[in-house]
C-alpha cells in the first residue's frame, strides 16, 4: 500500500488491515487505480475530499477548502459559528408542544460538531417551519441551522420536559 493510504485504524494483530465498504474502498481505488473501472476514479477521489480530506491531502499534496470539501466546509461553518446557538435536535409541528406552522428546537452555544461534544447548556426555541426548511435546503448549508436570538421565539423547556 502506497505511503500516505496505509491504514492506521482497522488493524490486526498480525498489522495487516481491512477497509470498511463504506467510504474507505475509495482509498484501495486511489492506491490500485489499474484494477478499477475508469468509472470508479471520480466517485473515489470525490468521496476522499469530501469525507476523508487528511488522506487526500497526504496522498495528493492539495491543501483542501471549505470550497471543495465537505469536511472543510463543516469545519468552517463550527468555526464561523462557535459562539452561536446551533440547533442539535428539532421537533415538527406534530409534537404536542410545538404549535402548528413552528419547528422546535434544542440548540446549544457552538452546536454538536461531529465529534459530537457537548459543550453546552441546552436552550430553546420556536422557529418558522417555512424558514427552517428553506435554510437547510440552501446549497452552502452543511445540514445546520443557527438561531437569531432576536428575531426567534424562546421555547420554555418545561413544555418539551412535560410532553415527555
Amino acid at each position: 500500500m502506497p505511503r500516505g493510504l496505509r491504514p492506521t485504524q482497522n488493524l490486526d494483530s498480525n498489522g495487516g488491515a481491512w477497509f470498511e465498504e463504506d467510504q474507505e474502498w475509495a482509498i484501495v481505488v486511489l492506491a490500485f487505480p489499474q484494477h478499477f473501472d475508469s468509472q470508479n476514479h471520480e466517485p473515489a477521489q470525490r468521496l476522499l475530499k469530501d469525507w476523508m480530506p487528511e488522506i487526500w491531502e497526504v496522498w495528493a499534496g492539495e491543501k483542501l477548502t471549505p470550497e471543495t470539501s465537505f469536511t472543510r466546509r463543516r469545519e468552517a461553518f463550527f468555526h464561523t459559528h462557535r459562539n452561536d446557538q446551533v440547533v442539535t435536535g428539532a421537533f415538527g409541528s406534530w409534537h404536542k408542544c410545538v404549535p402548528h406552522g413552528k419547528i422546535g428546537v434544542v440548540a446549544m452555544t457552538g452546536g454538536r460538531p461531529p465529534n459530537g461534544a457537548l459543550t453546552a447548556p441546552e436552550t430553546y426555541w420556536l422557529v418558522d417551519e417555512n424558514e427552517y426548511g428553506e435554510a437547510l435546503k440552501r446549497p452552502d448549508n452543511v445540514g445546520y441551522f443557527v438561531i437569531d436570538p432576536t428575531r426567534h421565539q424562546p421555547w420554555p423547556q418545561q413544555a418539551l420536559a412535560a410532553a415527555a
